[in-house]
């Protein structure tokens, strides 16, 4: 018997054609390798880092308290964005290797049926939206973060400017003014990446659970028995599940490559954050006038956008993955012969890998994360105003 239009799909793996998140990766990754702001991100480190050091230097050669603790909190938000900025520099080959992994390892969506087609569809367009509202976010964030006013007193650089260079300050000051959307948009990068990664495993898990449930397709009006004494029948059920075995391969060997590079960026990104954090507390109970409060609203914003979406991808593929052994169960596996019962499970078997943004080896991107960081923060919130005062 010959098969199916629907089932046909089995036998050949194709390049992502149709990308349904051509947009995601446009702000992800194309933006990203664009060569105009790739001198911008590289501008904007050696000012970064050039100001780092004069900071140290000036710390070390005036040596008073009260002159350290007044520019601290703005040093430690300017090493942040060096790290930052070092972290993607330094991982953007493996990046742009992912990258091509994504392109040249996944099914294109046309193959698909109609209610997968369109689901899928539907997430992408959400993810979209997602990353064009933190990207926009984040820029203008960047724009609004720079220090107006009274501000200004407590920020090294414009100190540094004002004092060394008086009569160019305005230029050095607007020179470095830019390098705050340009360093904004950096950060806010990191978690269109993850969306874009976990839409695209998502994306794969659907159609693959849409293709285990064609691989005893074009035989539903024949009995079990007859279907397992059928050499023709048991020999199309090997092919289609060697091919399902291949491609989970592929997409396991995949899933490493994205945790080797998350378990490498970890702990300066880690180490990032926490500066940034820090350099914000630092400021929690000060009062630099109305402006200061929209700021912080705006920090906020950012903040808690980039957490949402990065804690909702991270649980959104790790639900979605657990849904793939429950399609698997539903395969008519009474009709299989021996050898293909065992071949179907290795794929089980191969299929119970989660797939999880992990952070270590037992702790991931999930809801469960979330609350620990929000109960984490709060109780450090609590405490500092005590802490300030002692």
């Amino acid at each position: 018997m010959g098969e199916s239009p629907k089932s046909a799909r089995l036998r050949q793996l194709t390049t992502l054609s149709d990308d349904p998140l051509a947009v995601v990766r446009f702000f992800t990754v194309t933006v990203f390798n664009n060569k105009i702001y790739k001198y911008a991100r590289i501008f904007s480190l050696v000012c970064q880092l050039l100001l780092s050091l004069v900071s140290v230097y000036f710390f070390v050669s005036v040596s008073e308290a009260d002159f350290i603790f007044t520019f601290l909190a703005t040093f430690l938000s300017i090493i942040a964005v060096v790290i930052f900025n070092c972290c993607f520099l330094w991982m953007e080959k493996a990046l742009n290797k992912l990258d091509e992994e994504i392109l040249s390892k996944s099914w294109t969506v046309n193959g698909t049926t109609r209610q997968t087609g369109r689901k899928i569809l539907k997430e992408c367009t959400y993810a979209t939206y997602v990353v064009v509202f933190n990207s926009a976010l984040g820029v203008f964030a960047g724009f609004v973060l720079y220090p107006v006013g009274i501000e200004q007193e407590y920020h090294f650089p414009i100190y540094f400017f004002r004092k060394c260079t008086p009569d160019f300050h305005y230029v050095f000051e607007f020179l470095y003014f830019l390098t705050f959307p340009v360093s904004a948009y950096l950060m806010c990068n990191l978690v269109n990446f993850v969306t874009y990664y976990s839409h695209h495993v998502v994306t794969q898990i659907r159609l693959g659970k849409d293709t285990i449930d064609t691989v005893c397709s074009g035989y539903e009006d024949r009995d079990d028995n007859e279907l397992y004494n059928s050499e023709e029948y048991q020999s199309t059920i090997r092919e289609r599940l060697r091919f399902l075995i291949i491609r989970q391969s592929d997409f396991l060997r995949f899933d490493r490559l994205c945790a080797d590079l998350a378990l490498k960026l970890l702990p300066c990104l880690s180490a990032a954050i926490v500066l940034s954090a820090l350099s914000y507390i630092f400021f929690i109970d000060a009062d630099f006038g109305y402006w200061y409060y929209f700021q912080n609203f705006v920090w906020w914003l950012t903040v808690t956008t980039t957490g949402v979406i990065l804690i909702q991808c991270g649980q959104y593929m790790e639900d979605e993955s657990g849904s793939l052994m429950s399609t698997l169960y539903h395969i008519r596996w009474l009709s299989f012969s021996e050898i293909n019962k065992k071949t179907l499970l290795v794929l089980m078997s191969m299929s119970r890998v989660p797939f999880k943004l992990n952070l270590t080896h037992t702790l991931s991107i999930n809801y469960t994360l979330g609350m620990r960081i929000v109960i984490y923060f709060y109780c450090f919130i609590a405490i500092f105003p005590v802490l300030n005062e002692k």
